[in-house]
Order: C-alpha cells, then sequence, then structure tokens
C-alpha cells in the first residue's frame, strides 16, 4: 500500500471515484442503503455491477429510459383512448333506438307499443344494437362478479352457489 491508500487502509487495486448528484438523489440512496443494512459507497457499487450484467444481458441499453417513457406515454394515451370509448359506449347504451328505424316502422295509423317494439324486434340493425348493449351490459356485470356464465348454460345471478 502506498500513499493516501496505505493511510486510509484501502489496498492498491481500489481507486477513488467522485460523484456529484443531485442531493435528493444521494438522499434516496442513502436511504436504500440503509433498507439493504449497507454503505452508501457498496449499495452504488452493487447498483452499478447489476446495471453492467444488465446491459451485458441485453436486458438494458442506455437509451431505454427515453423508451420507457415513451411508452408510459403510450400507455396515458390509450388509457385516454379507453376512457372515452367507455363514456361513448354508455351514451350509445342509451340510444339504442334508431329513431329513423322507428319512423320508418310506423305508418299513418296509430300502432300500440307492443306492436311497435314487436316491428322492432324483427329489424336485423336493431336487434345487433340490443345484443351488442346487452353483451356488453352482462360482461360488464361479469367483470363485477354480479352475474356467472357457463358455456352450454348461459348467464345468471351469482347469487351464491353454482347450479
Amino acid at each position: 500500500m502506498t500513499g493516501w491508500k496505505s493511510s486510509s487502509g484501502i489496498s492498491d487495486d481500489t481507486s477513488l471515484v467522485k460523484l456529484y448528484p443531485p442531493e435528493t438523489h444521494k438522499e434516496t440512496w442513502k436511504a436504500e442503503a440503509e433498507e439493504r443494512g449497507t454503505s452508501m459507497i457498496q449499495y452504488l457499487q452493487d447498483l452499478i455491477q447489476e446495471a453492467r450484467y444488465l446491459r451485458e444481458q441485453g436486458q438494458l441499453k442506455l437509451g431505454d429510459k427515453r423508451k420507457v417513457e415513451q411508452l408510459q406515454q403510450r400507455v396515458e394515451e390509450l388509457e385516454q383512448q379507453l376512457e372515452s370509448q367507455s363514456s361513448n359506449r354508455v351514451t350509445s347504451q342509451t340510444q339504442t333506438i334508431d329513431e329513423e328505424l322507428v319512423e320508418k316502422i310506423l305508418s299513418e295509423n296509430y300502432t300500440p307499443f307492443d306492436q311497435l317494439l314487436e316491428e322492432l324486434l324483427k329489424q336485423p340493425e336493431f336487434r345487433r344494437r340490443v345484443r351488442l348493449d346487452l353483451e356488453t351490459g352482462l360482461y360488464k356485470l361479469g367483470d363485477e362478479a354480479r352475474v356467472v356464465f357457463r358455456r352450454g348454460k348461459g348467464w345468471k345471478h351469482n347469487s351464491g352457489g353454482d347450479k
């Protein structure tokens, strides 16, 4: 051992590296090191070695931070689209009846409500809308565990037992 290394009790193969991180980083590193029961210096050395290993394995690249940020932004965009579509779906569920279709079915004569409903149910477009709204509602209730589906039997209210 020679010079400052010998006076500090450090071996000759040790080198000095100075860091000037923001104070918040230092505090974070210090807290994480304490959680692991090690010194901050040892913690940083371990962290650097882990990162090098991941980079060598192809799991971590220097541009990954930018890619992660891009992916997080894309996730936020998709979540907004999903939220928008969900709110649009709620709006469309309240508008299952197409007013033009109703006007097309009605004639100059009065039509009782039940007969009008029967005529609407015969219309493929109306049946498709009702089917879509019903399926959406059932799957939503299924996600909330309020109804249960069994292949070959159908849907039922989830009141406990499965028969």
